[in-house]
Formats: C-alpha cells, structure tokens, sequence
C-alpha cells in the first residue's frame, strides 16, 4: 500500500472517529432536564432491595387486581393562569417538563398525559368566570385520579420570565420544588404581539378594538387592571384603566345611536348581598353578578407584567357568559409618565409575608362584593363572601395598609366559627353588627382565611385563638400560615385576597 493510499485511510478513519464521537455525545441537559431532576430527586422513593420470590407474588396479584400501582402525577396546565407569556408556549414548556420528568423517572411513578388530565378537570368546582381555578388540588381531589400535582410558577423578569415548579400533594402539602430558571424571551420570535406601542397608541388600539362589540355593550363595569399574580391595583393600572374606559366611552358614543356607554364600578348591591346569603352560589357565581345581568352588561378585568423594557398587558371585556373579546400587547416603558407605580411594595415579598400557596383538600373560595381581588374607595363598605365545599371551622385575618394584622373571624359578636359547607357565609352578617369600611390609610391590604376540619382554638397561641379583634403582634401575624399548616391530624385549605384601598379621587 502506497503512502499516500495509508494517509488517507488514516484520515478517513479519523474523520469517522470524530463524526462518530460528535453523534455519540450526550445532549446537553435543558433546563426542564434540571428541573425534572430536582423534582425527581424528591418525590422518587429510595430504590428498594431486590424482592423476594413472596413479594413479587405479591405485587403481581395486586396489579392483576387493580390494587395500588404507582402514585400518579400530573402537570397543571398553564391554561388556568393568566401568565405573561402566550399559552401555546407555555404549555409547550410543561410539556418539555413532562418529557423530562418520563425520561428522568425511575418507573416508580406513573405520569397522566396532559389530553387525559383535560379531560378530568374540565368540569370541576372552585372555577372563575374566565376558566382559573385558584386551588388546583380541591379542584381535582376525589375527582381525578392524582396522587402528586406539579405546579408552575412564572415570574416577570427583564427580557423573560423565572420559571419555576412544585410537587404538591392532595393534602395540599409541597414535596418538592425545582429552582427559578430564567426563560429568556424573544417576543419577535415567539409572535407574542407585534410591535410595543406607546401606552397613548395603547390606550387608542385596545379602544379600536373593543369598539368592535358595538351596540352589544351598552354598560362597561369595571373591576381593574392589576399586577401580575398580586392582584394589586397599582397607580398605573388606575391611570390606563381610567384613560382607557374614558376614551372607549367616547368611541362608543359615537357608534351607539340614541344612547351612550355608561361606565361604572363592578359592586354587587346590597339588596343582592343579602340574597346571596346562604344560598348555594360559587365564584364563578359572584364574577357573573358582577358582570351584571341586564342585556349589555359587561365586565372589564385585566392583568399587567413589568418586563423591563417593556409592560405586558391583558384586559378582557366580558358579559355574564363569559363573551366577550380580549387584547393582549406591550407597552414601551418609557412612554409612561413618570411617577407612576408599576410594582406594588409587596410584589417578591409574599414569602416573606408568610403566604401560602393557596393549596389544600378543602375547597374554599374568597371574594367581595366587588368581586376577588378588589378594589375599593376609602370610605366604601366591604363585604366578604366564603364558600367552602364542606362544613369546617373558619378563621379569617386582615392586614392593613399600615402592616397591622387582626383576627376578623370568629369575632366578639359570633364567636361560633363552624360554618355549613355549600352556602355563602358572609363577613359581616346580621349576626355581626358592624360595618366593614375601608379606612385610611389607603394602599396594599390583604385577607387571609383558613378553614379546618375541625375545631383547633386550643392548639393556636393565645393571640391567635383571641376573638377580640385585637391586633396581632407582627412577629406571630407573619407565620400564620405555618402556625395553621404545623397542626397535626388536620385537613386544611387556606385562601389570600389582596385588596387595593385607593383615595377617593375626583
């Protein structure tokens, strides 16, 4: 063989070598590869020893029987949250998790297909007007069969989103958490919106296009635009949603023919609160009272995230029914005025503040009669609504602007705290000879409620278990969720409100 004829097989079979090595590495891990692992590292049993010759039996006599098998998991869709990303890539991430939670997995659990666990919460109770469940593990406990839930979080950041995930159980427990990751986002690419506007050229293209609803809206209730998952009302989600109804108002006048948009807040009457009283009536039932029931009627809610460099904004526009139209784009940030908050004081501090996921096996709901999430006026009247699915034993907390916290429930007047499950149960009630008024100073206030199975007055501290209404000491307030969460042979769901108490303005 010539020298020239062995160099060149050397080299063809080195270049062979290289392709070879370049096909047999290992992709790099994603980060839902890290996630997956983190995830996995907690919720997958310790790998057993070999079994016996009984204990395969065992297990074999058990599958043929249906019995046991491994705990079930499932991804909660995104779909149920406003998030600030669109929803095709958003579900496109928990199912690149789900991929990786499979390939990851020992086998030691068993994970639903995201069309299989469509399908078993698509009916189910604790649902809004617009399709969000606020407390996915009494949406789906007893109904789906789910053992673990995986939960995702996103958090606005500049130029993406911190993603971040956790496995709960049905008691409402977590087992697990992954780390926040940062999603970097291409808006142009991903087709999010088009181009970012100036909030003036916002203000006039979200009224092009809800004008299009024509004479079909004829009274515009508005319930706010807040901030991201706080569900604050911030100076700036009061200026654009103020602009905004006054400049579709102007619009509208011209469409409508002998007739013009009124605009008003979205409140419940009081003639209505009292019949809402002990009647079998949901959230889902509230927000349609809210969006009012005469023909024309429709509600205005919205959501905003700061991005950085730019503002994502949601409003949505919708009657009793849920029709309606929606528009979702970005604002240039600069083109707000200056002076305007966009991120309330408490947004990134609600560990801190002691708040729970929101998860249990109870289902309970908390809203007003302005709806959830509120916003009122210094000087308003406030009434609570709670619904819980079952009876249980009620405790409710509110912090005000001032960072003072009181127990509202059980209370001097009714000191019985076990309400009947099924029924609106209202704060206050005629058993409650107050009235609840929002009073200065105005800014970031926030409810908590916790309902039990049963009565645990003697196991909280002495501050907590008081039914004086007296203020609880700041160091006690900020761990009443672990205070509750720690007591043992208890079910127990737990619901947070933030209310946004502004001035009376103009």
């Amino acid at each position: 063989m010539s020298r020239f004829l062995c160099l060149a097989v050397v080299v063809f079979a080195m270049t062979l070598t290289v392709a070879a090595a370049q096909v047999a590495a290992p992709e790099k891990p994603s980060v839902f590869d890290a996630m997956a692992k983190e995830l996995l590292a907690r919720l997958e049993p310790p790998r057993p020893k070999k079994p016996g010759v009984v204990a395969k039996l065992i297990d074999k006599y058990k599958k043929w029987k249906g019995i046991g098998g491994p705990p079930r998991v499932a991804v909660w869709p995104f779909d149920r949250e406003p998030v600030p990303i669109p929803k095709l890539l958003a579900r496109s991430w928990n199912e690149a998790l789900l991929d990786a939670l499979v390939k990851g997995g020992s086998g030691s659990l068993r994970f639903m297909t995201r069309t299989d666990f469509t399908t078993l919460i698509k009916e189910v109770e604790g649902m809004d007007l617009f399709g969000k469940i606020n407390n996915p593990v009494a949406a789906v406990v007893g109904k789906a069969k789910v053992d673990v839930l995986i939960i995702g979080k996103m958090l606005a950041a500049d130029g993406g989103v911190n993603l971040s995930y956790r496995a709960v159980d049905m008691g409402g427990e977590i087992l697990a958490t992954s780390g926040a990751h940062f999603m970097a986002l291409d808006f142009a690419a991903i087709g999010a919106a088009e181009d970012s506007l100036t909030i003036d050229a916002a203000i006039d293209a979200a009224t092009a296009h809800f004008a299009a609803l024509g004479p079909k809206l004829k009274r515009l209730r508005v319930h706010g635009l807040l901030f991201a998952e706080s569900g604050v009302q911030t100076s700036f989600g009061r200026y654009f949603v103020e602009r905004f109804a006054d400049a579709l108002q102007m619009k509208m006048d011209n469409v409508l023919s002998g007739s013009s948009l009124q605009v008003i807040d979205a409140a419940i009457t009081p003639a209505q609160v009292k019949k809402l009283r002990g009647m079998n009536v949901t959230a889902k039932g509230v927000d349609s009272m809210l969006a009012g029931d005469q023909v024309g009627d429709y509600l205005l809610t919205g959501s905003y995230w700061d991005l950085g460099r730019h503002v994502q904004l949601r409003l949505a526009i919708r009657n009793g029914k849920g029709q309606g139209l929606a528009w979702n784009r970005r604002i240039h940030k600069t083109s707000i005025p200056p002076g305007l908050i966009l991120v309330p004081e408490t947004s990134g501090k609600s560990a801190a503040a002691g708040d729970n996921h929101g998860y249990g096996p109870i289902g309970l709901e908390l809203t007003s009669n302005k709806g959830h999430n509120p916003v009122f006026r210094l000087g308003e009247k406030m009434v609570l609504f709670i619904y819980a699915s079952e009876d249980v034993f009620l405790h409710c907390f509110y912090k005000q602007a001032n960072g003072k916290t009181m127990k509202i429930f059980p209370n001097r007047y009714l000191k019985n705290n076990r309400i009947a499950g099924r029924a609106q149960f209202h704060i206050p009630s005629p058993e409650m000879p107050f009235d609840f008024t929002v009073s200065p100073p105005a800014g970031e206030e926030r409810l908590r409620c916790f309902a039990l199975d049963r009565d645990v007055t003697a196991s909280l501290p002495p501050e907590v278990a008081a039914n004086d209404q007296a203020l609880i000491p700041a160091a006690i307030a900020d761990r009443l969720t672990r205070i509750y969460r720690d007591i043992a042979d208890t079910r127990m769901s737990e619901v947070v409100m933030a209310v946004t108490a502004m001035d009376k303005g103009p």
